[in-house]
């Protein structure tokens, strides 16, 4: 008679007890990193590991902080255009809007017909209220576009 085959042994696959032991890395200072824009190989080179790992292990706080600080951003290139900054409004035209360099003549002749119906009174009531829209989001801190760490949460 064959002998019986055994079960392999089952190993513990809980967290903690197999594989390296987690790197020490300061939250604060991967939401700071976030803050700045900083790319994965940033993570890597900055904690001294793989870039994939900082990442994986703190996904969440780094979409948070990336996400602030595009927000910043966007609020602050919104100020500048309506500060008067030329460059500023064509660039937010093209992105916001969808504006282009070079429309078509059909598209040419409709703006024309458009902007000869509009008045200067109809162009200052949306400015008003672009402004009115734009006043009430939060001021930015320009904090994280220094360098320095964003408020802690």
């Amino acid at each position: 008679m064959p002998a019986k085959k055994r079960a392999p042994k089952k190993i513990s696959k809980r967290p903690g007890e197999t594989g390296r032991p987690l790197l020490d890395i300061d939250v604060e200072e991967v939401k700071r990193l976030a803050s700045i824009g900083a790319r994965e190989r940033d993570y890597g080179d900055w904690f001294g590991c793989s870039g994939s790992t900082i990442v994986k292990r703190f996904s969440d706080v780094i979409a948070k902080h990336n996400g602030r600080t595009r927000s910043k951003l966007r609020q602050k290139q919104i100020q500048l255009a309506l500060e008067g900054d030329k460059t500023m409004l064509i660039w937010l035209g093209k992105q916001m809007l969808g504006q282009t360099e070079s429309p078509s003549v059909a598209i040419q002749n409709n703006v024309q017909n458009v902007a000869s119906a509009r008045s200067k009174a109809d162009d200052e009531a949306f400015i008003a209220q672009f402004e009115k829209v734009v006043s009430s989001m939060p001021p930015v801190n320009g904090d994280a576009l220094r360098g320095k760490p964003a408020n802690a949460d």
